[in-house]
């Protein structure tokens, strides 16, 4: 699997996938595994959406995103909060 996946799903599925089936994972002990990843995952801070999103805007910018694509497409723009709440894809 690829490294952009964490350590603790590349185990569960390399575990799931083993052909010998006295060392593949049984779902007893990928049940156990998931509910212990995310105890882990409980404690660890979540990642803010909105400084994820200006940092895709600033660099959206970089590339005069508005008057190259926008414009010129006639599209909209992407707004700061448009991958943090689904259902509203409005301006800021």
């Amino acid at each position: 699997m690829s490294e952009k996946y964490s350590p603790e799903l590349r185990a569960v599925v390399n575990g799931m996938l083993k052909l010998d089936p006295d060392q593949r994972f049984d779902i007893s002990h990928v049940t156990q595994l998931c509910e212990t990843y995310k105890q882990m995952m409980g404690t660890k801070p979540a990642v803010d959406i909105y400084l994820i999103m200006d940092d895709i805007i600033e660099k959206l910018s970089l590339l005069d995103y508005e008057l190259s694509f926008c414009k010129g497409w006639k599209h909209k723009r992407v707004s700061r909060v448009q991958f943090a709440h689904p259902e509203g894809n409005g301006e800021d």
